[in-house]
């Protein structure tokens, strides 16, 4: 949804793109989906969710930001091409993608939480099956709340122009700031205990920051990124003359670009700040350049083992030149020989003839 066209009226959703916006939503989707399938293929294939439970959160949140990514921000740009039997489709899954990616760092935050509070008992408190019921109680409560929003918007154009009457789109909007104050809340108490525990060594008390920093990290960016908008369309919602200010206007537009912006960058944080990813990142990438370098060595070899032949067959032509010029001489030479032979011989005979006779 464009922000600019969005809050024009608390209850229509219509999209206007220019050339700049297009661009931005392609470029943004293609790397956000190369970028989550990559976090995501990694987790599937080398994480280990019986020993790190938490671990299916994080999945949760790159496959939401993976849809977001691929159904949103890929396709927005053509939404009016869309035929009106897939909008409710379309939005549901939009509204269930987004609200997934905050809830699920929501329970990420309560589960470091326990981690950090109750250590000895984290393991007793917090398993795989719990976790597998909590997410996917997650994803079936949110699902049903996007079917509810559904149920009241009307498609008027196209999948483009929608609207929404603003008291019923008002729970998802303070769901979205509640989850995120909530989420760091959460963390800031979690860095003040780590802080403050004194019975823990220096050195270890740096190894639990190193482990809460992709927490911290998350919670941060979700923070800059999300909040301001989601606070800013709050705003847009009670006051309606508002945006109609010039400044209201561009600092919607700013922090809506950067709230896509923030579901690209959520995998490479994710990378940069879990060794696990980053190792298996750093494997593959190394399989590749190894793959890439044997495919062009060979490519070399092939044309070295070209040159060779095509010099190999010139030098054998040449000789062959040779040797048979060397034999053409041989053969005149030999036919001389044959012709003159006989002369020389019969001449021979006369002048011994001869001699013989004057004798």
């Amino acid at each position: 949804m464009n922000a600019s066209s969005a809050m024009i009226s608390n209850d229509t959703m219509i999209d206007d793109f220019t050339l700049f916006e297009q661009s931005f939503y392609l470029v943004n989707g293609f790397l956000g989906t190369v970028f989550n399938s990559v976090v995501l293929f990694i987790a599937l294939r080398h994480v280990d969710t019986y020993d790190k439970p938490r671990q299916i959160i994080v999945m949760n949140m790159t496959f939401a930001d993976l849809m977001m990514c691929l159904v949103y921000m890929s396709t927005r740009p053509f939404l009016e091409l869309f035929p009106k039997s897939i909008c409710s489709v379309y939005y549901i899954t939009i509204w269930t993608c987004s609200l997934c990616s905050i809830a699920n760092l929501l329970w990420l935050n309560v589960d470091k939480f326990i981690f950090i509070q109750f250590p000895l008992h984290y393991y007793t408190m917090i398993s795989r099956g719990r976790v597998l019921f909590i997410t996917v109680f997650t994803w079936i409560v949110l699902i049903a709340i996007s079917f509810f929003v559904d149920r009241f918007m009307e498609v008027k154009g196209g999948c483009h122009d929608v609207r929404v009457k603003p008291y019923i789109y008002l729970p998802i909007c303070i769901l979205y700031v509640v989850m995120i104050m909530a989420s760091f809340t959460i963390s800031a108490i979690i860095y003040f205990i780590a802080k403050n525990s004194r019975k823990m060594e220096a050195r270890a008390r740096l190894k639990m920051f190193q482990r809460l920093f992709f927490l911290f990290s998350s919670t941060l960016w979700t923070f800059v990124t999300c909040l301001p908008y989601r606070l800013l369309f709050l705003v847009n919602t009670f006051c309606t003359s508002c945006y109609s200010y010039e400044y209201f206007r561009i600092v919607t537009n700013t922090f809506f670009s950067i709230l896509n912006v923030g579901i690209v960058i959520n995998p490479l944080i994710t990378v940069v700040t879990q060794r696990l990813y980053r190792q298996h990142l750093y494997v593959y990438c190394k399989k590749i350049r190894n793959v890439f370098t044997n495919f062009v060595q060979k490519e070399d070899s092939f044309d070295s083992s070209a040159n060779f032949t095509s010099s190999t067959v010139i030098h054998r032509s040449s000789k062959l030149i040779h040797e048979f010029s060397s034999f053409n001489a041989i053969c005149a030479y030999q036919t001389s020989i044959d012709y003159w032979y006989p002369v020389m011989h019969s001449t021979q005979n006369r002048i011994a003839f001869l001699s013989l006779s004057f004798c």
